[in-house]
C-alpha cells in the first residue's frame, strides 16, 4: 500500500510524459503501452498490486559524463545515447537471465525461469541535491508471465549479482563512448570505473555534493 505513495512523492520518476520516460520489456507489447511511460499508466500498475510493487535499479554515469552534457548540444546527444545504449543492454541481460516465478506443482515449488518482463525507465539528468548527474532509475515491475498467467516475479541471485551488472554497464557505456570517439581515463580496472579525459579533478568535485553529503553522514554514524 505505501508502493504507490513511494513513487509519486514528488513526481520523481515519472516527472513528465517525455521523452526521458521509456518502456523495456518482452511483456510491454502484451499491456499495449506507448513507448513512452505516462504517469497515470506507471501509477496504474503500482497501484495495482497489494504486494511489492517492483525492483528499482539505478544506472548512474560517471562524473564526468553528467558533467560534459552541459558543454554542448553534440556532446549532450552523445552522452544520452550512449548511456541509454548500455542500460538497455544490461536491462536485456537482466530480462534474460533474472526475471522468473516461483511455481507450485503437487506440493512442490520450484523457481523457473521466465525471460519476460514490464520495465519502466525514467532518465534523469540531476541529483537530488542539483549536481549534473545523467542516470535511469529502471523500475522492474512486480510481474512476469509464464504459461499464458501473470505471476510475481522471483529473482533470487538479482540483488546478489548487482555489483556484476553495475559493472556491465560502466563496460558497456565505455564501449559505447569510444565509439564515438571520447577518449576515457580508467580510475578502478577490476570494478570498471572510468571518467572522460579532459574534466578536470577540481570540477568533478564542485559538482559531486551528494556524495560529500553522504560521506559526512557516514562520518556522523561513526561517531
Amino acid at each position: 500500500k505505501q508502493a504507490s505513495s513511494y513513487y509519486e512523492k514528488d513526481n520523481y520518476y515519472c516527472r513528465r510524459d517525455d521523452l526521458d520516460n521509456t518502456w523495456q520489456g518482452k511483456l510491454v507489447e502484451l499491456a499495449e503501452l506507448p513507448e513512452h511511460v505516462a504517469r497515470e499508466d506507471f501509477n496504474a500498475f503500482i497501484k495495482g498490486r497489494d504486494e511489492r510493487a517492483g525492483f528499482d535499479l539505478c544506472f548512474s554515469a560517471p562524473k564526468s559524463v553528467s558533467v560534459a552534457m552541459v558543454t554542448d548540444d553534440n556532446t549532450r546527444r552523445d552522452m544520452i545515447a550512449a548511456h541509454d545504449a548500455a542500460v538497455a543492454s544490461v536491462l536485456q541481460k537482466i530480462e534474460e537471465r533474472e526475471i522468473g516465478t516461483r511455481i507450485t506443482k503437487n506440493n512442490v515449488t520450484e523457481h523457473i525461469k521466465t525471460g519476460n518482463m514490464l520495465c519502466a525507465k525514467f532518465r534523469h539528468y540531476v541529483s537530488r541535491t542539483s549536481d549534473p548527474q545523467l542516470h535511469t532509475h529502471a523500475v522492474i515491475l512486480n510481474q512476469t508471465m509464464h504459461d499464458g498467467k501473470l505471476y510475481a516475479v522471483d529473482n533470487p541471485d538479482l540483488y546478489r549479482n548487482k555489483f556484476l551488472y553495475g559493472q556491465m554497464y560502466r563496460n558497456e557505456l565505455a564501449a559505447e563512448l569510444l565509439k564515438k570517439g571520447y577518449d576515457l581515463s580508467v580510475t578502478d580496472a577490476e570494478k570498471g570505473f572510468f571518467e572522460l579525459k579532459g574534466v578536470p579533478e577540481a570540477v568533478l568535485d564542485h559538482f559531486s555534493q551528494r556524495r560529500k553529503e553522504i560521506l559526512e553522514k557516514l562520518k556522523s554514524w561513526d561517531t
